[in-house]
């Protein structure tokens, strides 16, 4: 039992994007930020990683969502795997955060969200739509208070 169970895990000094989405996730979201820098300035490297993030994010909305528990006999298995949500929200706050200045990286984060949302319909994809929507959201908000302030 030991083995089999240590056979279910990978140990190494990082994380790896294919046994992790998450890190995946992070390091394109970082990124985009540091494509807006003052010290780098180039918002169509931002764009062009959102629309990747968009791919990403695909590809993870047509994942069920993990469940939290599985039970065999006597035995359950607690997990805490981050949700289609809680990706979701690092971008959406990341680049609301950075990039709220430039109107032409929020709308593209918008586009982005968009499509999404439209695939994941279009396709009948399990990952939930209410992430999606609040991200939506919090994306339009930024872009709102972004041309009241300009």
């Amino acid at each position: 039992t030991v083995e089999q169970l240590t056979s279910c895990f990978a140990v190494g000094d990082t994380r790896t994007m294919q046994q992790d989405v998450g890190f995946g996730v992070v390091q394109l979201t970082d990124i985009a930020v540091r494509a807006l820098s003052p010290g780098v300035n180039d918002p169509s490297t931002a764009s062009d990683v959102i629309a990747h993030l968009g791919d990403v994010l695909l590809v993870l909305w047509a994942q069920p969502p993990l469940a939290r528990a599985n039970s065999d006999d006597d035995r359950t298995i607690v997990r805490r795997p981050a949700s289609h949500g809680d990706h979701l929200d690092h971008i959406v706050r990341s680049l609301c955060r950075y990039g709220s200045d430039d109107t032409d990286v929020m709308h593209a984060l918008e586009r982005t969200i968009r499509l999404v949302r439209d695939e994941v319909l279009r396709r009948g994809l399990p990952g939930p739509l209410t992430p999606i929507d609040e991200g939506l959201a919090r994306v339009q908000e930024a872009i709102e208070r972004t041309q009241r302030t300009t």
